[in-house]
């Protein structure tokens, strides 16, 4: 392949006084040079590797990865648009950088196959408050890779799913079982509250923050949901992680901030907060700082990355955000708050639209899984 989705995709990093390109603060922008190639230890998918090795949209003509597909599910197809390039590069440009840098190298050693196979996830539930008061079961999705070392307590992920996403869509769409399976963590996928306000699952991001943080039904059941499963899981309570897309990856950063007993990081994707929450961030003065990995598409046509009238917004250049902050913002402001580049890191793809990027999962991961949280919350 060639290498025009290489330099396409450079990865930018935001320096400690913001981004130069969309906020004008003057911060320099560099390129990731040193974290070696993304997800270098996935295995390829395969009859052998457990991973969905058919895709419905193979051949016809065009890179369905990773919107429909997995990635290496759609080769002939991705082979060929990565290398003509054009306009819908955006969209599939994920799986072309993953092509382009992926070398294969063993998966890590936990004394079996890191096969990834349905018959390993796990399907549970337990109560959670609603806002009006009452109860209602929350299920969420668990993977626990196979051949993990008898007795031994490992990583635990929580990958939380964007505005109306199921989060049984959750495994195909970020790969986080290969990657799980690969550095040997827990990932668990889990499910939105269900929200007649909006008819759709649906975070409670748009809280009253002022005033009722502690009473967020989020909050309350994610802590609930951590104590269930390090009572139930080897999880080492000291390496929990939360990863999100969209509204998701606003829910990792206000978990993140307000359980840092909790969540030892955060991994955000094409997120925002709304401003009742910046606001708040204002104010933080927690005990300890979680680590954060940002990622954020420049080309994102749903939350612009700096979330400003006429800030850049993908496909609809002039649309503004006004009612939250995105992650340049935030990035910025956790900088002010003490942030730095042994807790923070912000990867921005410049032809990258509003998608999670399988691509960098291993990169986050071998940043945030050094950190680790006092554990008190336990």
């Amino acid at each position: 392949m060639g290498k025009s989705p290489s330099i396409f995709l450079a990865i930018l990093i935001c320096a400690a006084t913001g981004c130069s390109e969309s906020t004008g603060s003057g911060g320099s922008i560099v390129i990731i040079d040193d974290s070696g190639p993304p997800d270098s230890r996935l295995p390829d998918a395969g009859p052998d590797t457990g991973i969905a090795p058919d895709c419905p949209y193979t051949d016809n003509d065009y890179c369905d990865e990773p919107s429909r597909c997995a990635l290496g599910s759609d080769e002939v197809d991705c082979a060929n648009a990565c290398a003509a390039g054009g306009d819908g590069l955006a969209f599939f440009a994920a799986a072309c950088a993953h092509r382009d840098l992926l070398t294969p190298v063993a998966p890590v050693d936990t004394g079996a196959p890191a096969v990834v196979s349905v018959s390993d996830w796990v399907d549970e539930a337990i109560d959670a408050p609603t806002d009006t008061g009452g109860e209602a079961p929350r299920q969420f999705r668990i993977f626990t890779p196979p051949g993990l070392p008898s007795g031994a307590k490992v990583p635990m992920v929580l990958m939380l799913p964007g505005n109306r996403v199921s989060h049984f869509s959750l495994p195909a769409y970020t790969d986080l079982d290969s990657s799980a399976a690969a550095n040997g963590f827990i990932v668990v996928y889990v499910e939105q509250p269900w929200r007649d306000r909006f008819f759709a699952w649906s975070w409670y991001t748009d809280w009253e923050w002022a005033t009722r943080a502690a009473e967020n039904p989020d909050l309350v059941f994610l802590r609930r949901l951590v104590t269930h499963l390090v009572g139930t899981r080897p999880v080492d309570p000291t390496r929990v992680y939360v990863a999100g897309h969209s509204r998701g990856a606003a829910m990792s950063v206000i978990a993140a901030l307000e359980m840092p007993d909790v969540f030892a990081g955060a991994i955000p994707q094409s997120g925002f907060v709304e401003f009742g929450y910046f606001d708040r961030m204002a104010e933080w003065t927690g005990p300890h700082r979680p680590a954060f990995f940002f990622v954020h598409g420049a080309l994102d046509d749903d939350v612009c990355i700096d979330c400003v009238p006429n800030g850049r917004c993908g496909v609809q250049p002039s649309r503004g955000c006004r009612t939250v902050a995105a992650s340049d913002a935030l990035v910025e402001r956790l900088r002010s708050m003490g942030w730095d580049d042994a807790n923070l890191r912000y990867a921005r793809p410049e032809r990258v639209a509003h998608r999670w990027q399988p691509w960098l999962n291993q990169t986050w991961w071998d940043f945030v899984s050094t950190h680790q949280s006092m554990g008190g919350g336990q």
